[in-house]
């Protein structure tokens, strides 16, 4: 089945516009297990891996998008991670299982991210795709929450090797296509903060979206969808953002002397299970302030289990269970710091023209950045993998058309 839906799919790719290829893409990503693969060698194609590499090619076929394309900052930092990644790795671990590991992410998340940045070259692509992609999605939610509510058999599976999760407040936790309830839930909150760029037209959209969230029963997605919300309530003191920042920091800091804890540690008691948010602190104590990274720093552990949790709770491995703290061990700071540039190219590229662009343009930037402080956040709970990991790339390709201002404007154009 995996094969012929691959094939199907990127048929139709080839004889589609590039615009069209690109969702349904997105559909071969979310609607279908990336853990049902067809094995080539030593590589496995999912059928998002086949579906991507048709577009690839439809995209090469096309010279007037390549006429089009300019590399950005964003681009640059791209490619800086993904060398990284692979310079790292030849001081830890075996050069063949590096190109292999390296090669499912070149054609997970290198690939969609040039082909977002080569189709979605304007606002208005940008606005088209993001509501498409949405709409596309809801039907998950009502799925899941149905399965959730009913502890039914999950439909979308498709022959998956589905990992155990403990039930909660007596309902399944859903993960449709994801391998873990904690992508799923992380990944649909994404994209409920995405839908919120029509708020409040589609409250049915909402709803739905916010049933995929709450049906995954997971603190991460929770806090993810809450931060993304709380942050757009601000859109009004949009101005006043430096005021926010200062706010926040010192919340933060009074939270620590009042506390006499770690600003993270009070947060961590409103997860639903106190025993993994405790786990999730003292993992990145360990890590950054308990010699975790010693000797390390620069090329990190490789895919070698740094064996933090002897320190931790005495488990036989390390849960790793923060996505910085997964690339860090995994390629030092040769990874981490490309990563954390991308993260600011995108910030920058949603932000800094953001007060002088069309009036028009405010919200949807907001939302934007919204989205992407919120998962950013949610990071710390989690380490991210198959669709969820892969969709954080394409957010950040999102995020490139919003670099360049729509119309010449200045300081007095400013609604104060």
């Amino acid at each position: 089945m995996t094969l012929l839906l691959a094939i199907s799919i990127s048929i139709i790719i080839i004889f589609s516009k590039p615009f069209n290829g690109l969702l349904l893409y997105y559909i071969s990503l979310v609607w279908y297990p990336t853990s049902n693969t067809i094995y080539l060698g030593t590589l496995n194609f999912s059928v998002s891996r086949i579906t991507i590499l048709a577009l690839i090619i439809k995209i090469l076929l096309d010279n007037s998008i390549l006429q089009k394309y300019s590399i950005k900052t964003i681009d640059k930092c791209m490619i800086l991670y993904f060398v990284g990644q692979l310079f790292s790795g030849l001081f830890t671990t075996n050069f063949i299982t590096v190109l292999t590991n390296r090669s499912g992410f070149f054609f997970d998340v290198f690939l969609p991210f040039i082909a977002i940045r080569l189709i979605i070259d304007s606002r208005e692509k940008l606005t088209v795709y993001i509501n498409r992609i949405v709409w596309i999605t809801v039907p998950l939610g009502l799925i899941t929450i149905f399965e959730s509510y009913t502890h039914c058999k999950n439909i979308l599976s498709f022959g998956m090797i589905e990992g155990y999760a403990d039930p909660r407040w007596g309902m399944k936790r859903a993960r449709a296509t994801f391998s873990h309830p904690i992508y799923y839930g992380i990944f649909m909150s994404i994209i409920l903060s995405l839908g919120m760029i029509k708020f409040p037209k589609n409250k049915f959209l909402l709803f739905a979206i916010f049933c995929g969230v709450f049906s995954s029963l997971s603190s991460g997605p929770w806090l993810c969808a809450i931060t993304c919300i709380f942050i757009m309530c601000l859109y009004r003191f949009r101005y006043k953002w430096k005021t926010i920042i200062i706010v926040t920091s010192l919340t933060c800091l009074t939270i620590e002397i009042i506390s006499n804890r770690h600003f993270y540690n009070v947060i961590d008691r409103f997860a639903l299970n106190s025993q993994t948010a405790w786990y999730r602190t003292r993992l990145f104590e360990v890590a950054l302030f308990e010699n975790g990274m010693s000797g390390h720093w620069l090329f990190g552990y490789g895919f070698n289990d740094p064996m933090w949790c002897k320190k931790i709770d005495g488990r036989n491995h390390t849960d790793m269970v923060n996505h910085y703290l997964l690339i860090l061990s995994q390629f030092g700071l040769s990874g981490l710091i490309p990563f954390l540039l991308i993260i600011m190219a995108s910030l920058k590229n949603i932000y800094y023209n953001c007060l002088f662009s069309l009036q028009s343009d405010h919200w949807l930037r907001w939302v934007l950045g919204a989205t992407l402080i919120g998962l950013l956040f949610s990071l710390n709970s989690v380490s991210l993998f198959g669709q969820a990991s892969n969709f954080i790339f394409i957010l950040f390709a999102l995020t490139a058309p919003l670099e360049k201002i729509n119309i010449n404007t200045n300081r007095t154009n400013i609604k104060r």
